[in-house]
């Protein structure tokens, strides 16, 4: 009978074990057995990384759990291919390692020296039957043990041939015996002789050492032999030994030609576009054909089919094929995700992907974009792909446009504030919807405010301020960088007389002069050159306001009027070496002749005198208007004057016409209130200045002696006489005198 030790685990093996335990390798996959006639001692098992002498293999045929904690492998040997005999020392069992591919996992040895294995005689097939249970204790131990009850007994089967051949020898039926019962010797009378059964005859050796006929010949030999009650006990006792080792040959004959376990696919296959082939678990071709859909290539499931070759059949005992489904998975792909963000055009735009490939998946969801923001596109992989979390399901992947750069405009990136122009606007141009503001740096000189896009900025006082103009983040741009628009403001000053003739009639244009002045502020201007054969040489003298926007409905809106002259605060008329004297000469006369005919218009005064014959631009030579200050004539503004403009003793209403003057001399109205010797329709033209209607002196004096009162001219003529004008005399009252008298004259102007 055969005895095995105990089975022990090659270091390779305890190393598949840990592995198993450490969850790197998930099951262990027993491979097959080796038998081996080398001689090993049971201590160098554990060392062993492969068997030397191996004489058969064969692959595990089944492997099946026995209960919780126990599995055991099955297979078989058999003889049939056996051409030379051996003794079966050691057995091998191999495992797969998921590093290492197959190793010796565990060896045992055979300690009775019992175990041959014969060769096949084409007679009577031999084999052994092989059980391992291995059972796993803890991470710690895992033992296997060869079941002795399970190793099918081949020196059971040699035993019984040796039986049978012996007893087939002695009643004649083996090779090398008679046909008959045969014995080695025959005692007689004369001694003990040999005896044997040749050449169809039983012969008796004599004493000379001769074979001779003993008699009785082949026939009687064969009818003994042949009766059946002769040797019946030996008889049976070969049928008995020969039904014991067919018996034991079948068995193994029966496990040797049983495929007790249907191949199933070996690892995965994943789809890469060429054709794929499985690999199989418990495949051998030796005993099974293979066919049905045995290669692919797209993902799914395929189905094999497996037939048992000639004189094989499945452990369930049937021999019908068998279909085994295999399959090639899908192959792995990434999300797409967007390359780049493009910027807002204002034109429909698709990204750029990173990882989309139309062979392997499709695109839905919002493709294209106008506006700036987010969008979701859809992706769904194709039938051979899956996703990395292993999904097929479309994903959603948001992609982008961003908002474009924005820009900003001024139409103006510096102004300047007056008295004229309070106010102005910028107006911001920009990319988009983004809200517009505005800030002052100086509040308190220049304000601001926003509408639209229209930004207004506000002189408060004089200065310098700069305005930014922001943009906020739209719909489709970012915000721009700000812009900026400096502010100078020159406002009046209060003083009238700090201010230039330029800033006074910038307030006057504004309409604001009350504002920053009052009646009777004044303002020095300096006088010279010759004015009709008199020369006035630097001298300063001062202008005064009479009125603002005086009368404007008839003489002019945004307009101050003022009145020449005072000198260190004393009014004065302007007066000439001829003052208070007749003549028809050049002077400060109204005419040249003693007459008022043509009245104010036509009058020596208006257009010699004070030169409105001509304009600040081209005064007349030998004029006041020539004589008066650049900065003043390029600021003078004209005025509309009503008044008789016949004369020659008449009261007509229709002799009140309007005359454009830069220069005027004051309607006897315009001092008084009242009229005595104008026409009596001029008053229905004019309005008395409030200078004179607050109380203020009308007596003046000579410029060149402010010590003496002179009286002074009105443009008024008189309404009965051929040759007379209205004045205001020395003491401040009305009176009328001849034209061709030369009086003070006290001009006005309106800037």
């Amino acid at each position: 009978m055969a005895e095995f030790s105990k089975l022990v685990v090659t270091k390779k093996g305890q190393a598949l074990i840990a592995k198993m335990l450490a969850g790197t390798a998930t099951d262990i996959d027993f491979t097959k057995v080796a038998a081996s006639d080398a001689e090993y001692q049971v201590e160098e098992l554990e060392s062993l990384d492969s068997l030397n002498g191996i004489m058969q293999e064969a692959e595990v045929s089944r492997k099946s759990r026995t209960n919780e904690v126990a599995v055991k492998v099955e297979t078989a040997f058999s003889n049939m291919k056996l051409t030379v005999g051996y003794h079966m020392r050691v057995l091998g069992l191999y495992a797969r390692d998921p590093d290492d591919g197959e190793i010796l996992y565990a060896a045992c040895v055979e300690l009775s020296g019992n175990c041959y294995m014969p060769p096949y005689n084409g007679i009577t097939v031999s084999g052994a039957y092989i059980q391992l249970v291995t059972t796993v204790g803890n991470a710690d131990q895992v033992n296997l043990e060869v079941n002795p009850a399970a190793i099918a007994t081949i020196g059971d089967i040699q035993y019984l041939q040796e039986q049978i051949s012996e007893i087939e020898l002695f009643i004649g039926m083996g090779e090398g015996g008679g046909k008959g019962h045969i014995s080695t010797s025959v005692t007689d009378a004369e001694g003990v002789h040999g005896l044997r059964f040749n050449n169809d005859e039983l012969q008796v050796k004599d004493d000379e050492g001769n074979w001779k006929s003993a008699g009785g010949g082949a026939g009687a030999v064969s009818a003994h032999n042949e009766d059946e009650q002769a040797h019946a006990d030996i008889r049976q006792a070969v049928k008995n030994a020969q039904e014991a080792a067919d018996k034991a040959a079948e068995a193994i004959s029966k496990i040797a030609f049983t495929v007790d376990v249907v191949p199933t696919q070996n690892g995965t296959l994943t789809y890469t576009g060429g054709v794929l082939t499985p690999s199989w678990n418990s495949f051998n071709p030796s005993t099974l054909e293979i066919s049905g859909q045995t290669s692919g290539t797209d993902a799914g499931t395929y189905n094999a089919i497996f037939t048992l070759k000639e004189g094989y059949t499945w452990a369930d005992g049937t021999k019908t094929p068998k279909t085994v489904p295999w399959t090639i998975g899908r192959a792995t792909v990434a999300v797409p995700t967007q390359s780049g963000n493009p910027a807002y055009t204002g034109q429909a735009q698709s990204p750029t992907w990173s990882g989309y490939d139309t062979a392997k998946m499709s695109i839905g969801g919002t493709t294209t974009g106008t506006d700036a923001g987010t969008y979701p596109a859809t992706f769904t992989t194709g039938p051979n792909y899956q996703w990395p979390d292993g999904s097929t399901t479309a994903k959603t992947v948001n992609w982008i446009i961003s908002k474009a750069a924005g820009s900003l405009t001024l139409n103006k990136t510096s102004m300047t504030l007056s008295a004229a122009t309070l106010s102005s606007t910028i107006t911001a141009t920009r990319a988009g919807n983004g809200a517009i503001s505005a800030v002052s740096s100086a509040p308190s000189v220049a304000s601001v405010s926003v509408s639209g896009n229209i930004i207004t900025v506000t002189g408060k006082a004089a200065g310098s301020a700069t305005i930014t103009v922001s943009v906020g983040e739209g719909a489709n741009y970012n915000a721009p960088a700000n812009k900026t628009c400096s502010v100078t403001v020159t406002l009046p000053t209060k003083t009238l007389n700090s201010n230039s003739w330029a800033t006074v009639k910038e307030a006057s244009d504004a309409g604001t002069g009350a504002n920053y002045w009052a009646v009777g502020d004044s303002k020095s201007l300096i006088l010279n050159g010759m004015v009709q054969g008199f020369t006035f040489s630097n001298l300063t003298v001062n202008a005064f306001i009479i009125g603002f926007n005086h009368n404007a409905t008839r003489e002019g809106g945004n307009r101050i009027h003022f009145l020449i002259g005072k000198i260190s605060g004393k009014d004065v008329a302007l007066c000439d070496s001829k003052y208070n004297n007749t003549g028809t000469d050049a002077g400060f006369r109204m005419n040249k002749s003693n007459s008022n005919a043509g009245g104010w218009n036509a009058s020596y005064m208006r257009k010699d005198v004070l030169g409105n014959s001509g304009s600040p631009a081209n005064p007349p030579a030998n004029s006041l208007m020539a004589a008066l200050p650049a900065d003043l004539r390029n600021n003078l503004k004209t005025t509309t004057k009503y008044t008789d403009n016949t004369g020659n003793n008449q009261n007509n209403a229709s002799s009140v016409t309007a005359t454009t003057d830069y220069l005027f001399l004051l309607a006897e109205f315009e001092v008084f209130g009242t009229r005595s010797y104008a026409n009596s329709a001029e008053q229905n033209y004019q309005q008395q200045y409030d200078y004179f209607k607050a109380g203020n002196s009308r007596i003046a004096y000579n410029h060149t002696n402010t010590g003496s009162a002179v009286w002074w001219w009105c443009r008024s003529p008189d309404y009965y006489s051929t040759s007379a004008f209205p004045c205001v005399w020395t003491g401040g009252s009305y009176g009328h005198i001849n034209a061709y008298y030369s009086a003070g004259v006290r001009p006005g102007f309106s800037v």
